[in-house]
């Protein structure tokens, strides 16, 4: 059911997103939204995890028998972006910046005596660099249509995994236990699609969507899954554990403001 709702409320940013910038962008603007030199922008991200990775599993076992990172929604972040213009027109752009999600999830269950709280948080550091190409332009509506690839590489800050036992009866803390993971360095990369368009003056919109993997090289099965909370030294071996680190997707979204320089 949260996987539906998602991809409905991805749906309807996507669709309002680009009324606004058909609707705002002046029809009879003569200026050329193309030609400028630089842009700087800030973003609002998420990531949502993509396929079986056993980071959306929840952190007590429920559906599996392989306990996971409960990061089964869109995680937040924020990003900075600046492009630079590579040839006359504007059809290729060299882009740079830097990307940082928070990874953040909480779960509650109750016993017979004792209510447990768990949480785990990670987050994820990466700079980038890649290529924007223009496809398709609308000048009428000052915007255009464009590919992308980014080369990222994603530094895993080391996660927490906290559990707080406390009395359902007073609320008094019976005990606490945690476990930490060391941080760590994953090369990953991106393919996207997005929509450019000006809504005034120098000020541009810009939303685009794609694909990402946080760990095509370097990964480590002894430190077990990207991001969850558990390494090989902890899980017990013969349980139908998955103890080699998996390839990590996630469908990215962004939303952009830049200002361009010319």
């Amino acid at each position: 059911m949260k996987n539906i709702k998602s991809e409905k409320i991805y749906n309807s940013i996507a669709v309002a997103i680009l009324l606004i910038v058909v609707l705002l962008a002046p029809s009879n603007a003569k200026a050329d939204v193309y030609d400028y030199e630089y842009s700087l922008g800030v973003a609002f991200t998420t990531s949502k995890i993509l396929g079986d990775n056993p980071a959306i599993n929840t952190l007590r076992p429920i559906n599996s028998s392989v306990p996971g990172g409960s990061f089964n929604g869109a995680m937040p972040g924020v990003e900075v972006i600046g492009q630079y213009k590579l040839d006359d027109v504007g059809d290729w752009r060299l882009v740079g910046g830097v990307n940082y999600t928070f990874y953040s999830a909480r779960e509650k269950f109750p016993g017979d005596i004792s209510v447990f709280r768990l949480s785990h948080e990670v987050n994820i550091l990466s700079p980038l660099v890649g290529i924007n190409y223009t496809i398709f332009r609308f000048p009428s509506a000052m915007s255009s249509f464009y590919a992308g690839v980014e080369l990222r590489y994603n530094y895993v800050h080391g996660s927490e995994f906290i559990l707080n036992e406390t009395s359902r009866l007073n609320d008094e803390q019976l005990s606490q236990r945690s476990i930490s993971k060391e941080s760590a360095g994953r090369t990953g990369g991106l393919f996207k699609l997005g929509i450019e368009g000006e809504i005034h003056e120098n000020y541009m919109i810009n939303v685009s969507w794609g694909i990402d993997v946080l760990n095509a090289l370097g990964r480590d099965n002894e430190r077990g899954q990207l991001l969850t909370p558990y390494s090989t030294k902890v899980l017990i071996p013969g349980l139908g554990y998955e103890l080699e680190e998996e390839l990590t997707y996630n469908f990215y979204f962004s939303l952009m403001i830049q200002y361009r320089l010319d």
